[in-house]
């Protein structure tokens, strides 16, 4: 899920909210104000060359602003230490670059499990079928070693859904008969 800016600006004001209320000593809090004001002039004007240089690599606007969303969620982690930072476009281009890149591997990686997944399930398309009969076998001799009572329930509940699918078939089908 994509924040837009002013959102995740109010966000990361109220983390660095409420961990000024964990300090005591004002010097520390003055600290906490310079960096907040450091991070917010940082993100204001490097949030569209960062989206735009993520949006270079990856070529997916979606996965551009999530990217962005980690650079800076990263840079505010470490925002005690912006001012020692002295190129901090440089700075922010090699995190966006070193994000997307990740980004794009763990991408490719889930890519690759569902395609794994989807290979097994051709070459063996019992399993499915043979699982999930497993899992019907299991219920049924859960409700056997259920008492009568809770059995009557069991079987209330499995009526009412019943009838409840019946019905939305049901009102489907007289509304795509119209």
């Amino acid at each position: 899920m994509t924040l837009p800016a002013n959102i995740f600006l109010h966000l990361m004001h109220m983390r660095m909210t409420d961990s000024c209320h964990c300090q005591i000593q004002e010097t520390a809090e003055a600290q906490n104000t310079t960096n907040k004001k450091d991070f917010h002039r940082i993100f204001v004007r490097y949030h569209h060359i960062t989206f735009t240089n993520a949006l270079r690599i990856c070529k997916c606007p979606h996965t551009s602003e999530e990217v962005v969303q980690e650079v800076f969620m990263k840079l505010w982690i470490k925002s005690e230490y912006l001012s020692e930072i002295e190129d901090i476009e440089g700075y922010l281009f090699m995190m966006t670059r070193n994000v997307t890149i990740s980004w794009l591997r763990k991408q490719n990686r889930y890519t690759q499990a569902l395609s794994e997944y989807e290979n097994l399930l051709e070459h063996q398309p019992d399993l499915c079928e043979t699982y999930c009969h497993g899992l019907d076998e299991w219920i049924s001799e859960a409700r056997e070693r259920l008492a009568p009572r809770q059995q009557m329930v069991s079987n209330t509940v499995r009526n009412t859904l019943q009838r409840s699918v019946r019905s939305i078939e049901e009102y489907v089908k007289n509304k795509m008969e119209r």
